[in-house]
């Protein structure tokens, strides 16, 4: 009889909301009952969140709740290193929307976000204009090779 390992490699792991820490910012470990977060929403409306309990585990999970509708951010399993790194950072990209403990912070984050992705798309543009010229060029050889026969 022989032995063998067995591997599963389409087991499935948590994922876990990014999280950064901006230099002078209070972390989130830091917050305690009645301070103000900070949500930056898709449609880049500023949201103030008032915490009802700060960061603190239940369930296995990472959280702090925000007042109202029983709305908490979820940072991901307490077994997690990254995750109880959490508590040691001030914004966390969560629900599609930036939050944090400094407002001014999640500002110029998503001015970051959006910078890159302007860069990324005039860099598209560009390329498909080097594209598009070098078409328009052999059209125009096509072009001109049928009236010359």
């Amino acid at each position: 009889m022989s032995s063998s390992l067995f591997y599963d490699c389409y087991a499935s792991y948590e994922t876990y909301p990014h999280t950064e820490y901006v230099e002078g910012d209070k972390k989130f470990g830091e917050i305690g009952i009645g301070d103000t977060l900070y949500r930056l929403d898709t449609h880049d409306t500023l949201i103030e969140l008032e915490v009802t309990n700060p960061f603190h585990i239940a369930k296995g999970n990472c959280y702090i709740t925000i007042k109202g509708k029983g709305m908490n951010i979820n940072f991901g399993t307490q077994y997690c290193a990254n995750v109880l790194e959490a508590r040691n950072k001030s914004i966390v990209f969560y629900n599609n929307g930036i939050i944090g403990t400094n407002k001014e912070s999640v500002i110029k984050r998503q001015c970051t976000f959006l910078e890159k992705e302007m860069e990324k798309c005039y860099n598209g543009i560009t390329e498909m204009k080097k594209k598009y010229e070098i078409l328009e060029k052999r059209l125009s050889n096509i072009i001109t090779n049928k009236k010359t026969i």
